[in-house]
């Protein structure tokens, strides 16, 4: 179709086939007004789409609001918290769990205190809140933990605490009715010493009669006489106050005050043994002298034999009374009568404990109650309950011996283990003080163990040999080394559990041995006590040499190490330490491979001089040789072993550390505040220690990082070549990153 013509021919034929939109035009009659168009109708479908919009946001309502009350209730009842702090702050810690996990029956935890009443409670809400709350998720964490908190301004409070004390007298009826029999034979004895005691003054009256007229030995009778008196008097009073404490009962049970009267009767018979010793010397000391008449003389001697008879029995029923123990249900008795009590009650075989309300609930100084309030709570709770289960389900705890060559045994009297010491007291582990120069023999523990079922460890803290403590030879630096040395062999002869530590050695530097050091090569391990590992670093251009060092854990090799976790342990004056074959059973715990360290060979100059510093730059400050010094790392410094025991049963174990002073208050207990929170300045340190313990004790299931390690997050150290490696990739890998990403993009799509 080429022809125009043709072309408008077919257009005009193919527009009629589809015929054009209606359009209505509409005409008004002149003078008549504009019609509104009409009203458009709604469908009925428009009304059925909004009713089924109406019901769909109703029922997504009701749903959404349903799916809030259940998960409310399964939270309230399911014991799983979330926590997205990155370090663990507002989860238990793994010494918790674990110490949950071991509890064999059913244990309850009873808190009662006017928590209603803010003046009679005199601490801060949101300490009790929070400790309550810490207290709870602990119970939620354990089916075999029960937490029942009581108010004590309410009566249904004492009622239960009635109810929890004849529970506990019930099942200890037996205990109870021992110990009152015993309370009863010292108040027995305390009535012979009272008739005694009156015959006694009526036999120094009579010698006071015998001795003539007017006179010293006349005078010093009849006064005797007289305090005889004073004394009988005092017994009485006494004994009237045991009887009415035998007569008082215990929140309306059955069960007599038998503590308060034993308390009496033991005050009682001690002052009436020392009265008697007393007078018993004075008597012998009369009888011997010139003045007095022979007839009183030949009279006090017998005297004086009788009041140690007499003395020696009222000892051996006070003495009988100290050793029966008290049964659980009395000593808690006090608590549950005062309605302000955090008690822990476990099976029969376990007892109980109370806990000091006090260390429950700390006091906080305002200028730390502002921030980190909970973090520091929840350690703290966690600890002060850890502590109590532990005392429960663990009857065997350890007795830790401190041995060290120091001229006299005034370790304990220094300070520098003092908080260790309360720290262990909580956990019923005993401390014990073996000054090996002041005390030849080893400290009689049969006291403290009288069956023999506690394990020991001893603790041995090296000394300095080039350090003299007086005139004596055997207090010269090299004697004490010496003896100390011998006395670890002995012990490890023994087959003794240790954890010993070890330092530089000024013998090694004279050229002599170092017999302390030596001791570990029983357990195939060798000490470098001739090399300190010093550390040197750079900052703002000045080389400065550091003497202390924070070394890590090796992660999968041991329980210690692995209850370190990032926590690093901070060393003074380090010592490597290696093993002497592959077969020896020693695993590493600790090692230092950080860039800058070096083993110095001359270290004695700064040791005497400079010890103290720790930390080096000037003149006379050591430089790294490759003929005398030891460059090669990594180094290990701490090594758990194990060997079969001397003794031909059993299994020996020690730990060693090549340092000194690192679990003394100064480096364990240290603190430091990190955004609001209170937090030990080298927790690795008191970790270390307290896992060494428990693993040298043989119990290793309870070997997990504590609470008070995890309240502020830690970054292991960065080597200074990784620390150069990030600084250079986000100065300059970022941005060229960013352009060849670029480049790439213009190639790609032209």
């Amino acid at each position: 179709m080429s022809d125009p013509l043709e072309r408008v021919h077919a257009q005009t034929t193919s527009a009629e086939l589809v015929p054009p939109p209606a359009r209505v035009i509409e005409t008004e009659a002149p003078g008549e007004p504009a019609q509104s168009p009409p009203a458009t109708r709604r469908l009925p479908g428009a009304r059925l789409r909004r009713l089924r919009c109406w019901t769909l946001s109703l029922l997504f309502i009701l749903s959404t609001l349903a799916s809030v009350v259940l998960a409310n209730l399964i939270v309230h009842r399911v014991p799983t918290r979330i926590d997205v702090t990155g370090i663990g702050l507002y989860e238990l810690s793994p010494r918790t769990r674990a110490v949950l996990e071991r509890l064999e029956g059913d244990f309850e935890l009873i808190l009662a205190g006017p928590w209603s009443d803010p003046q009679q409670l005199r601490l801060d809400a949101r300490i009790v809140a929070q400790v309550l709350d810490t207290l709870a998720e602990i119970a939620e964490r354990s089916p075999r933990l029960n937490l029942e908190i009581l108010d004590a301004t309410r009566p249904q409070a004492r009622e239960r605490l009635a109810t929890v004390f004849q529970r506990l007298a019930q099942r200890e009826r037996t205990a109870i009715d021992e110990y009152l029999a015993q309370v009863r034979s010292a108040r027995e004895a305390l009535a012979d010493a009272i008739a005694r005691i009156d015959r006694l003054q009526g036999d120094l009256a009579t010698l006071a009669q015998q001795a003539g007229p007017e006179g010293p030995i006349r005078a010093q009778l009849a006064t005797w006489s007289q305090q005889a008196g004073v004394l009988g008097a005092d017994l009485r009073r006494r004994a009237e106050a045991a009887d009415a404490a035998l007569s008082r009962t215990v929140l309306a049970s059955t069960v007599s005050r038998a503590d308060e009267a034993a308390r009496i009767c033991e005050a009682a018979l001690s002052r009436f043994e020392q009265e008697l010793n007393a007078l018993a010397q004075g008597l012998r000391n009369l009888a011997d002298s010139p003045q007095t008449p022979l007839p009183v003389a030949d009279a006090l001697t017998p005297l004086a034999s009788r009041l140690d008879r007499e003395r020696e029995a009222a000892a051996r029923a006070r003495d009988a009374l100290e050793r029966t123990p008290v049964p659980d249900a009395i000593r808690a008795s006090r608590a549950l009568e005062r309605a302000s009590v955090a008690l822990l009650i476990g099976p029969p075989a376990s007892g109980l404990t109370a806990i000091d309300l006090d260390a429950l609930f700390p006091t906080i100084p305002p200028e730390q109650a502002r921030e980190g309030l909970e973090a520091d709570l929840r350690g703290h709770t966690e600890s002060v309950v850890t502590l109590a289960l532990s005392a429960l389900i663990n009857p065997h705890t350890p007795i830790v011996v401190f041995v060290h060559a120091n001229a006299q045994a005034n370790l304990f009297e220094s300070g520098a283990v003092a908080r260790l010491q309360r720290e262990l007291e909580a956990r019923r582990i005993d401390t014990v003080e073996w000054g090996v120069v002041a005390q030849r023999s080893p400290p009689n523990l049969a006291e403290l163990d009288p069956a023999g079922t506690r394990p020991v460890v001893y603790v041995v803290i090296p000394t300095d040999a080039g350090v003299a403590m007086g005139d004596d030879p055997a207090l010269s630096g090299p004697s004490r080394a010496r003896r100390l040395a011998q006395v670890v062999a002995d012990l490890m002869n023994a087959g003794e559990a240790l954890l010993l530590s070890l330092q530089p050695s000024v013998q090694r530097a004279w050229g002599e041995t170092d017999e302390l050091a030596r001791t570990i090569e029983a357990f195939g391990l060798r000490a470098r006590t001739d090399l300190a590992l010093l550390r040197e670093s750079r900052p703002a251009g000045q080389r400065v040499v550091e003497g202390a060092l924070d070394v890590l854990g090796i992660p999968g090799s041991h329980p210690i190490a692995d209850s370190l976790g990032m926590l690093p342990v901070h060393l003074r004056w380090v010592v490597p330490i290696a093993p002497t074959d592959d077969e020896n059973g020693a695993t590493p715990l600790l090692r230092t491979d950080g860039d800058g360290i070096w083993g110095e060979s001359e270290w004695q100059g700064l040791w005497q001089t400079r010890a103290q510093a720790l930390a080096w730059s000037g003149i006379g400050v050591p430089t790294p040789t490759p003929r005398l010094d030891d460059l090669d790392g990594p180094w290990d410094v701490a090594f758990a072993a194990s060997r079969a025991s001397p003794q031909g049963s059993g299994t020996q174990r020690l730990v060693v550390v090549g340092a000194n002073g690192w679990f003394f208050d100064a480096e364990r207990a240290a603190q430091v505040r990190i955004e609001g929170v209170t937090t030990a300045e080298h927790p690795g340190n008191g970790q270390l220690f307290e896992s060494a313990i428990l693993w040298l004790s043989g119990q290793d299931e309870l070997i997990a990082q504590g609470p008070s390690a995890r309240a502020v997050a830690r970054i292991g150290p960065i080597p200074d070549r990784v620390r150069l490696a990030i600084a250079w990739g986000l100065i300059a890998g970022l941005p060229l990153g960013v352009l060849f990403l670029g480049l790439l993009w213009r190639l790609l799509t032209g």
